[in-house]
């Protein structure tokens, strides 16, 4: 963020502010964050595979990448410099479940004309993400 007019130093203020935000509380928001969106996420995908219906999969793979993309933002403490670099930015950080640079990778590519594949991505990348979790506490 660069101010064109600040000052007071406001900008910098909020910075500070945002960057000092307890580990408790990231743990605590990473925690609701992941029953309220990646969940219900591969529950949708999980049914459009039963059923048969491929037509949501791949805008369920990308929002299951950005969902994973914020929770990767708050475990290593990162604040995304655009919307348009967050999968750049959050594929080269340390701390990332498994199966998630392989999705997100796929996704920058274009790459999700094969069904099948782009679902067992989505499974592998779920699984790791609940595991990585579970080690997050």
């Amino acid at each position: 963020m660069v101010s064109l007019f600040d000052p007071q130093g406001l900008f910098e203020q909020a910075r500070s502010l945002a960057l000092s935000i307890s580990e408790a509380s990231i743990k605590e928001v990473m925690r609701e964050f992941m029953i309220w969106e990646p969940y219900e996420t591969m529950g949708k995908l999980r049914n459009s595979r039963q059923t048969g219906s491929f037509s949501y999969l791949p805008r369920a793979a990308y929002d299951l990448k950005w969902q994973t993309a914020k929770l990767i933002g708050l475990a290593n403490r990162h604040y995304y410099s655009t919307r348009a670099k967050t999968l750049e930015e959050s594929v080269a950080m340390s701390s990332k479940p498994e199966g998630y640079v392989e999705l997100a990778e796929r996704i920058m590519d274009g790459e999700l004309s094969d069904k099948q594949q782009v679902y067992e991505l989505c499974e592998r990348l779920w699984t790791g993400l609940n595991e990585w979790i579970e080690e997050h506490g």
